[in-house]
């Protein structure tokens, strides 16, 4: 899983998911197919962010996101897993985008990692929308 976010794109928060296709014992590696048409890319609001933020601290809940565009659906599933389990192992996130489906599984402590650094991102898209209203008035002044 890649988190990326473009500060040029207004609430740009992204992340890219790919599949993993092996795993060699010896080296502690995985495999991964780099096909474009096995990656699936997700923009998310700051809204999903926030949700996701939410079920990494309390290591709860469990959230549904659906996106839609003319050639393409995502369906997105991010919570605990085993899902309804009284002792989940960790967080997860899965997503399917027409035909492709990638399960990414987190341990507690990479849920928490991942919280800080889309709570980062949330807090350069503010400083940015700051210093651009900052500019806007000191023009109107």
């Amino acid at each position: 899983m890649s988190v990326s976010f473009n500060p040029s794109d207004k609430g740009g928060y992204f992340m890219e998911l790919i599949s993993q296709i092996s795993w060699d014992e010896k080296t502690k590696t995985g495999k991964f197919n780099s096909a474009e048409d096995k990656k699936i890319r997700i923009k998310f609001s700051v809204n999903e962010l926030c949700e996701m933020i939410n079920i990494c601290d309390k290591q709860a809940g469990n959230a549904q996101f659906f996106h839609k565009t003319p050639s393409s659906s995502t369906q997105i599933s991010f919570g605990t897993y085993p899902k309804d389990s009284a002792e989940p192992r960790g967080i997860a996130l899965s997503a399917r985008k027409n035909d492709n489906s990638i399960f990414v599984p987190l341990s507690f402590a990479e849920g928490t990692y991942l919280s800080e650094i889309l709570r980062f991102f949330i807090q350069r898209s503010l400083l940015i929308e700051q210093k651009a209203q900052e500019a806007y008035f000191a023009n109107k002044a």
